[in-house]
């Protein structure tokens, strides 16, 4: 191969590497996404980040003892965490979170902790994403950008210069998606059923509830 062939041929794998570089997150069972880099997000357990710094905000939610024989579903509250990685997969070690005294616990001392493909402990920084009043429905979105203009140690502070992170997707887009303005309908829709469908859980007797799970798992 010629030497000219050999260096353009090097100058294209560099820039195909680069191009795809990028940060892909799992979260443990229970912990989910909220939004990424200041957008909604569906709940989910990965995704996939750009290089460079990065935020998210996560909740843990699931079903937790709250008694010696009861059992009902909690959500912490929600969690700000912001870092700095690139081109690696990494893992959100689990929040170990299995009783209403251990959740009231991580509430007041979070410990989340994100590894690389190495083992290697990330830095990030964390804070809560506070919210007074009842909480049924919430705009992560919008509350981001408030966020990040305060002092918080996790508030991603950007420069005039700078350009507002964003997410990747690798999924296509099909021909039949709905407009933006019929999925966020849709999207608070399906989150209201959520929250609903909760709230009617716990306040529901325990023979009530073991009816329930019976008839999930038909």
């Amino acid at each position: 191969m010629k030497p000219l062939a050999s260096l353009t041929l090097f100058g294209m794998l560099c820039l195909s590497t680069t191009a795809s570089a990028e940060v892909a997150l799992n979260l443990p069972e229970n912990v989910k996404l909220l939004a990424a880099n200041g957008k909604n997000t569906e709940d989910s357990n990965s995704v996939e980040l750009p290089d460079g710094t990065n935020q998210i905000a996560v909740r843990f939610k699931g079903e937790l003892k709250a008694s010696r024989n009861d059992f009902e579903i909690m959500s912490s509250d929600v969690f700000v965490v912001t870092f700095n990685a690139n081109n690696t997969r990494l893992s959100m070690q689990p929040w170990n979170i299995h009783k209403a005294a251990q959740l009231k616990e991580f509430n007041q001392q979070p410990k989340i902790v994100l590894t690389d493909s190495h083992g290697k402990t990330i830095t990030r920084q964390i804070d809560k994403l506070e919210k007074e009043g009842f909480q049924l429905m919430r705009d992560y979105a919008r509350e981001l950008a408030a966020f990040n203009k305060s002092d918080s140690p996790a508030a991603l502070k950007l420069t005039a210069a700078d350009k507002q992170p964003q997410t990747f997707s690798r999924q296509p887009v099909a021909s039949h998606q709905p407009a933006p303005s019929q999925q966020a309908q849709q999207s608070e829709q399906a989150q209201m059923a959520e929250q609903m469908l909760y709230y009617w859980y716990n306040q529901a007797d325990q023979e009530t509830r073991e009816r329930f799970k019976a008839w999930l798992k038909r």
